[in-house]
């Protein structure tokens, strides 16, 4: 056990959150990437610096503000190697809004077993116990944090590529006064082991308060399994070109079923029928102002919009908004 009181203004570990343009990518190539990019898959040789990598199995805090908690996990690369179960750590972190309390858990953790956690925080301390043994006790209050909660969730700055899959199973939440939150993904933890590489962390979000006075007792449930190695999952697309990992009620599974789908199709867009507010040439004539025609693919209204003209038409034909967000 580790306990200790910082009172630093960044988090540890986390870098600058940088403005990233969100690209879409279409059917398998995207997921693809994706799957590459999130499994740590690099084409050239050269080292990396370390990365962060957390693991929140429930955090409601305000890191700059020193206010409420976290329960997750932590880890960070070494060089071009990816994160190790070895290195991984559990923490508490309790704020007070003056400074940050941690109660650090690093054990041998084993493959493939279920753990159990269970932390308490009360207006005169926190406490919290792996696999029912004590990890520690740390002496001060918190100070309350008004946010939703988020739980079984990797944030973006902190997704280095790791050798092991944390699979949240549970999370329950009980106040001294009665109130109770229970989020179970037991279902979700049982899918293919390389859908993971995808997705990997099945993030929830809550309405969740607290008041100075209460006592909050947090249990959370998990497993720790190894990555899938990419090579030994490939080819992860079928000769339909979907996830071969994935299933949903309308996969196509057969030449008939892809004949059947597009039959399908056909029939909706017979009942749809045109549209009405398109020219001749799919460009959408209500968009309240033009361009001019160029015949290639342009820039428009600011840098906001891609825009693709013909050159017998001003009308806009297709327009997408780039999407930015922090990560």
């Amino acid at each position: 056990m580790l306990h200790r009181n910082w009172a630093g203004d960044g988090e540890r570990g986390k870098k600058p959150m940088k403005r990233l343009l969100i690209v879409s990518l279409s059917g398998s190539v995207g997921l693809l990437f994706w799957g590459f990019i999130g499994s740590g898959w690099s084409g050239g040789k050269e080292a990396r610096g370390a990365q962060p990598y957390r693991f929140w199995l429930a955090a409601q805090h305000s890191w700059g503000g020193k206010q409420r908690f976290y329960l997750n996990f932590e880890n960070e690369t070494q060089g071009d190697e990816p994160c190790h179960l070895a290195n991984l750590r559990l923490i508490l972190g309790v704020a007070d809004g003056k400074n940050w309390r941690y109660l650090v858990a690093s054990p041998r953790w084993e493959w493939n077993r279920d753990y159990a956690i269970r932390a308490v925080i009360s207006p005169q301390a926190a406490e919290l116990w792996l696999e029912c043994q004590p990890v520690g006790r740390s002496t001060g209050g918190f100070q309350p944090f008004t946010s939703d909660l988020l739980a079984n969730h990797i944030p973006g700055w902190a997704n280095a590529p790791t050798e092991f899959l944390i699979l949240q199973t549970f999370l329950f939440l009980h106040t001294s006064q009665g109130r109770r939150e229970a989020l179970s993904w037991k279902e979700g933890a049982q899918r293919p082991l390389p859908l993971w590489l995808f997705e990997p962390s099945l993030s929830q979000r809550i309405k969740w308060s607290l008041a100075p006075q209460e006592t909050l007792t947090t249990k959370a449930t998990f497993r720790l399994v190894r990555s899938p190695d990419l090579r030994k999952a490939a080819p992860f697309v079928d000769p339909y070109g979907q996830c071969r990992y994935a299933d949903w009620p309308d996969k196509i599974r057969s030449d008939e079923d892809l004949k059947r789908a597009d039959a399908e199709e056909q029939r909706r867009l017979q009942v749809w029928g045109e549209p009405v507010e398109c020219d001749q040439l799919r460009g959408y004539q209500q968009a309240g102002w033009r361009e001019e025609a160029t015949g290639f693919l342009s820039v428009g209204e600011a840098r906001r919009l891609l825009v693709a003209h013909h050159t017998r038409e001003e009308f806009l034909f297709f327009s997408w908004e780039c999407a930015q967000r922090r990560v």
